[in-house]
């Protein structure tokens, strides 16, 4: 994929236009009028991906979809693995790597990502940061914020397989009861 099409200050009058009273909605109908299927696919609270597809679509004068087909293969010879869980083994790790990252101080990084949330603008958006937040803040208890995270996170894992699913270069790989170094042993 191709991320080199960029222009600050059109990015930043977007992102400026979206704070105003309605602004969202007037982004997300510039958004319409010139690539409708991103459009559709993408809601208007969205910010950064909807300012992202316009200001792609006013450098390059295509679709998101024209840009991703005109693409290829690209210059390298790329192999792409997936591994392959049940389910309900899928969730149990998320679940478990979760509670590992309570452990290892999730709870502290938030509270000093809360301190300045300016200087780390794509972690304040990341999965587990706002929950976390909202009971730092008192306003959920601590428990329903973490459920929240792993549930948000299961939701997430969904959507990676689907999107990777769709790609036909994804060569899948049955991962459970196998150690990482068997795993490992057949891709190579």
């Amino acid at each position: 994929m191709d991320f080199s099409e960029r222009d600050e200050e059109l990015r930043t009058s977007l992102i400026a236009l979206a704070e105003k009273p309605g602004g969202r909605r007037e982004l997300h109908a510039m958004l319409e009028a010139c690539d409708p299927e991103a459009a559709a696919r993408l809601h208007e609270n969205d910010v950064r991906r909807v300012s992202r597809a316009i200001e792609a679509f006013r450098l390059t004068g295509r679709t998101q979809a024209q840009r991703l087909a005109s693409q290829g293969e690209g210059p390298y010879d790329a192999r792409i693995f997936a591994l392959n869980w049940p389910r309900e083994a899928l969730y149990r790790r998320i679940d478990r790597r979760v509670d590992e990252m309570l452990d290892r101080g999730m709870v502290d990084e938030v509270r000093a990502l809360m301190a300045d949330p300016l200087s780390h603008p794509t972690a304040v958006q990341a999965i587990g940061y706002k929950e976390i937040a909202a009971a730092l803040e008192g306003r959920v208890s601590m428990a329903d914020a973490i459920s929240l995270v792993k549930q948000l996170s299961r939701n997430y894992a969904k959507k990676q397989m689907t999107w990777f699913r769709r790609d036909a270069r994804v060569q899948w790989i049955e991962a459970e009861g196998r150690a990482a170094e068997e795993i490992s042993r057949e891709i190579q």
